[in-house]
């Protein structure tokens, strides 16, 4: 799409919303009409793009706010999320999360409403993003494409950093097993009535630790990070308005461990870096009570080094770096078309470039976009939300993307929600163009639009022995990955505070894209390219409940999720009776049962989490019980199929602790905490999982007024 064209969605977004307001006229509209935060304890944003209560959202949303994560000792995302209802950690190139069984590349993180870039392999390494300066992490689950587009299919997270309405420090320290040291330092500054500031510095340090020390080098290396986050709210005029989100994050791990080259073992070390930088600003402009338009513009670099060397033969072993950059622009209206009806519509186009050692050439993606979305409440008790998105991308077919959710309250009590979507994921640019070889293993990979031109030079070199699959002419036209996604659930709300929410869903995935074996290399070892082939399938049901007792002193809530996720492939094939089991011990050959399979690896049928939070006075008390069922781990007899026992990890239950109190009216808290009390460990399927870790810390607030003491 050329510019004049992307100009004109912008112009054509402004006139649709004005004459939306003409032609319902704003005689009928009240004099505040627009939604407001005023008052509200739980307000989200993620799901609308604007402001609600969280009551009147009727798809699947939750909330972890700021004092369940102060109370839970939590220092990082992954920390945080690993204990919510439905979402699992699963390591893959970094700690990512896994949504309603989907993998962590379907899973969107954005940071006040933009994408956090920089993944590996799909994977957003969720260590890289600090919880100190957070208000609150928004969670939708289902394909959120109608309002944000590619990466959505699963879901949607988003962090929403605080906002300072005070003059003053917060100075926040720990200290942790693993000789792990956070320190964050935040200075704020209150600008009357018109907004405020904030700049926080956070530094993390460990050593990391060792679950097999009987190997050369650490499951997890040393290494150091630095956030650097600023934020600005203010109100230039009566009716504009600035926002401004700022974030540097420099992280530097020393690596060291042993790799293999042929026979022969050899000793690498160095180290590896990580930049990540991010600017934000955010214009919003009162046309009128009404009507309201936010001008969006997201600047976001990410850059990797990687300076390792053999340490015996004194020679550079890996010399890579990856660069990436995006820039988006936006614009959103928001439209009161009377007091039943609020109209948003938006328009936008974002460009991002990648350069990198395992591409030839700095390659380029562009996407324009339009969307729009209409709630309308017919009745009292009903609440009707639709939305579509339309996608114009450089590197693949327009992409339509529709949404409805309906809400019905049957009284004080009952909710019933239901929710239909259509979500997307485009081809990444590593399935596009990347161009890689091993140096050490001698395996190969192209992307799909490097495929034709790079086996055909591998040719001419005569690296190529036999040729499996032949590019025609279609190649290097990969379809996005796209899903169906259904939620059907209901809350109950009793008296003293007491809840239950029940959601059941289905998520049908095609156009999977995976790789396969193109040709056969000369030195034995496959040249692999991707290609779309996969239909998957996940379903299940997550039930949450919260129980407060003793005048709320006491809370008990708990999740349960049962998953179900197949390869619809795989299942069509053990119906038609195509699919055989041998028996490792007798050598005899059955077909495979559906009650054998076990579905997508390193998924689990059952998860739940228990959490009891007690307060007393200024004290507070919390102890947490996270369960995962066990998981597909390996696939150990060469069928690519869930299907025997020893291809599982054994299902595990953690324990965490926690106590705090406060002291000087708030302006001390003082916390300790144990994770993984029962010093869980498994270090053939959970490296991650470091054992039972101890934290101390302390928080010292120092402002002109209390009302920011908590923020």
């Amino acid at each position: 799409m050329s510019f004049q064209k992307g100009a004109g969605v912008l112009i054509y977004t402004i006139l649709f919303a004005a004459f939306a307001v003409q032609a319902y006229g704003t005689a009928t509209v009240p004099s505040d009409t627009l939604p407001s935060t005023q008052g509200l304890s739980e307000v989200v944003v993620t799901a609308t793009r604007s402001d609600r209560k969280l009551t009147d959202v009727p798809i699947p949303v939750s909330i972890i706010g700021q004092e369940q994560i102060q109370s839970s000792g939590a220092s990082r995302l992954d920390e945080i999320l690993s204990e919510q209802t439905g979402l699992a950690i699963i390591t893959n190139h970094g700690f990512g999360v896994q949504m309603q069984g989907m993998d962590p590349e379907y899973c969107l993180i954005l940071i006040n409403g933009e994408p956090v870039i920089g993944r590996t392999a799909g994977t957003l390494d969720l260590t890289r993003i600090t919880l100190n300066d957070v208000e609150r992490i928004e969670i939708m689950k289902g394909p959120s494409s109608s309002l944000y587009g590619s990466d959505a299919l699963a879901g949607v997270i988003n962090i929403i950093t605080k906002k300072t309405r005070s003059t003053g420090l917060n100075l926040q320290t720990r200290y942790a097993t693993n000789q792990t040291l956070d320190n964050t330092l935040t200075g704020s500054l209150a600008l009357g009535a018109k907004g405020g500031a904030s700049l926080s510095l956070n530094r993390f340090h460990t050593e990391g630790y060792d679950l097999m020390p009987g190997t050369y080098g650490k499951t997890v290396d040393p290494y150091t990070d630095y956030t650097l986050q600023g934020n600005l709210h203010y109100l230039l005029t009566p009716k504009l308005r600035l926002e401004f989100h700022g974030r540097y994050f420099d992280e530097t791990q020393s690596q060291n461990y042993m790799a293999t080259d042929g026979k022969d073992s050899l000793q690498v070390g160095g180290d590896a870096k990580v930049y990540d930088k991010e600017l934000n600003p955010i214009l919003e402009y009162a046309l009128s009570s009404a009507w309201r338009i936010k001008l969006r513009t997201y600047l976001s670099w990410y850059k990797t080094e990687s300076g390792l060397r053999d340490k015996h033969a004194d020679t550079i072993y890996d010399d890579s770096y990856f660069n990436q950059m995006i820039w988006k622009e936006e614009l959103q209206s928001e439209t009161v078309l009377n007091s039943k009806q609020i109209l948003t519509v938006g328009t936008g186009f974002s460009r991002e470039s990648v350069k990198a050692t395992r591409y030839d050439s700095r390659e380029r993606l562009s996407d324009y976009y339009l969307y729009a979305q209409h709630e309308w409440r017919p009745a009292t008790h009903w609440n009707l939300l639709s939305g579509v998105r339309y996608d114009i991308p450089s590197a693949y077919h327009s992409q339509l993307s529709p949404k409805i959710a309906a809400q019905y309250r049957l009284d004080d009590h009952w909710t019933i929600q239901a929710s239909v979507g259509v979500g997307y994921k485009a081809p990444y640019f590593r399935q596009l163009y990347l161009s890689f070889s091993n140096p050490v293993v001698g395996y190969s990979v192209l992307g799909a639009r490097s495929l034709r031109e790079g086996l055909a030079k591998m040719q001419r070199e005569g690296q190529i022995a036999q040729v499996y699959v032949n590019p025609g002419k279609d190649a290097g036209d990969l379809k996005p990955e796209s899903s169906v996604a259904y939620n059907l659930g209901g809350a109950y709300t009793g008296t003293p505070g007491w809840q239950l929410r029940v959601n059941l869903f289905r998520n049908n995935v095609r156009d999977l894209i995976d790789t396969r074996t193109i040709a056969l290399k000369t030195n034995g070892q496959p040249l692999y390219s991707y290609y779309n082939i996969h239909r998957v399938y996940t379903q299940g049901l997550e039930a949450e409940g919260t129980l407060p007792l003793l005048n709320k002193a006491l809370r008990i809530q708990a999740g349960y999720q049962y998953l179900i996720a197949r390869d619809r492939q795989v299942v069509d094939d053990i119906h038609d009776g195509k699919v055989f089991k041998r028996d490792p011990v007798t050598l005899e050959t059955t077909r495979l049962s559906m009650k054998d399979y076990g579905g997508l690896f390193n998924r689990s049928t059952h998860t739940f989490n228990v959490k009891v939070y007690y307060t007393y006075r200024n004290w507070t008390f919390n102890t947490r019980v996270v369960y995962r069922g066990k998981f597909g781990f390996a696939d150990m007899n060469g069928d690519n199929i869930l299907d025997d026992k020893n291809e599982y990890a054994p299902g595990y239950a953690l324990c965490h602790l926690d106590v705090g109190k406060t002291f000087w009216q708030g302006k001390l808290r003082l916390e300790t905490g144990v994770r993984d009390l029962f010093n869980y460990t498994d270090p053939a399927h959970l490296a991650y999982l470091p054992g039972r870790t101890g934290y101390i810390g302390a928080t010292l607030n120092l402002y002109k007024n209390n009302s920011n003491a908590k923020n």
